[in-house]
C-alpha cells in the first residue's frame, strides 16, 4: 500500500475514533450534568398527551405529558421511548397530582408524578437507566461499533485502491453469470459474471447492484442482461493485486476487481 493510501486510512480511523469518544464524553457529561440539577416539586394537573409516531417501522414512537402548574404555566415532558408506556399510559388527561422534575436551560427530565388520592394515589416513575449503567451501554455500543466502522473503513479503503489501479484490457470469453436477491425493506439485486481469460484463468466480476421498488433505474441488470455464456469480446477492467492477496476467501477475490466494460464480438 501506498504511503498515501496508508495515511488516508489512519486519517478515517482517527476521525471515527474521536467521533466515538465524543459521543462517550457527552453521554457521561450529560449524566453527571443532569444528576446535579436539583428536583423541582409541584402540585399539577394533566392537561395533554400525545405520541409523536416513529418516522419507519424499525423505530420506536415518543411519548409526551404535558401538565399545567400552579401559576398557570403549562409544560411538556418527554414520557420516554419505548420502555416508557406503561408510564405513558398510567397517566390520564385530568389527573391531579405531585409532579418531580429536573429543568435546567433547554434540558427538562420527568422523574415522577404521584396522582392525588382521590385519582388513585398512584406513583408513576419511568423507567431510566442509571448513570453508570448508561456510560457501560455507551462504552459497549461503541466496542460493537469501532470495530465494525474500522472494518467498512478498511474495505472503502482497499475499493479505492482498486479504482485507482490502471485499467486492463483482455480478450475473454463468458463462462458463467449469477444473481444474488436480497430481501430487506425492499429488494436489491446483486450481478456477478465470470470470464475465462486466454492464459485459461477464470476471474468472477461484481457486474454492480439494482435497488428494486425505490423508483431508480435498472441499470447493472440490463449490463448483467446483454452478456451470456458462451460470448466472447473485449473485457476493460481494474484490479489489484495488493487487495485479492489480503482476500482469504477464493470466492471473495472479485472484491480486488473492477468491472469496467465487455465489448461483445458479434459474429
Amino acid at each position: 500500500m501506498t504511503l498515501k493510501h496508508e495515511i488516508r486510512r489512519w486519517i478515517f480511523v482517527i476521525v471515527i475514533m474521536a467521533a466515538v469518544f465524543m459521543v462517550i464524553v457527552a453521554i457521561i457529561h450529560n449524566s453527571i450534568y443532569m444528576k446535579n440539577v436539583p428536583e423541582h416539586i409541584e402540585h399539577v394537573e394533566v392537561v395533554g398527551k400525545r405520541i409523536n409516531p416513529a418516522e419507519d417501522s424499525e423505530d420506536y414512537p415518543d411519548y409526551y405529558v404535558t401538565f399545567k402548574f400552579s401559576d398557570g404555566s403549562v409544560k411538556e415532558f418527554s414520557a420516554g421511548r419505548p420502555n416508557n408506556k406503561d408510564c405513558y399510559n398510567a397517566i390520564n388527561e385530568g389527573d391531579i397530582g405531585k409532579l418531580t422534575y429536573k429543568e435546567s436551560g433547554n434540558n427538562r427530565r420527568f422523574e415522577s408524578f404521584e396522582k392525588d388520592l382521590d385519582f388513585g394515589g398512584m406513583k408513576i416513575e419511568p423507567y431510566r437507566l442509571d448513570e453508570i449503567n448508561e456510560v457501560i451501554n455507551a462504552v459497549i455500543i461503541c466496542a460493537i461499533f469501532v470495530p465494525f466502522m474500522v472494518f467498512m473503513l478498511r474495505k472503502i479503503s482497499e475499493k479505492n485502491i482498486v479504482n485507482e489501479s490502471p485499467e486492463q484490457c483482455a480478450h475473454v470469453q463468458v463462462i458463467n453469470k449469477r444473481m444474488e436477491e436480497c430481501r430487506t425493506d425492499y429488494t436489491t439485486y446483486h450481478y456477478y459474471v465470470s470470464f475465462k481469460f486466454s492464459d485459461k484463468s477464470e476471474k468472477e466480476f461484481g457486474i454492480g447492484i439494482d435497488f428494486e421498488n425505490k423508483g431508480k433505474r435498472r441499470i447493472s441488470g440490463n449490463i448483467y442482461d446483454s452478456m451470456n455464456k458462451g460470448d466472447t469480446g473485449e473485457l476493460t477492467y481494474k484490479e489489484s493485486e495488493e487487495v485479492i492477496k489480503k482476500i482469504k476467501n477464493q470466492d471473495s477475490h472479485y472484491f480486488g476487481r473492477s468491472f469496467v466494460k465487455f465489448e461483445k464480438h458479434i459474429p
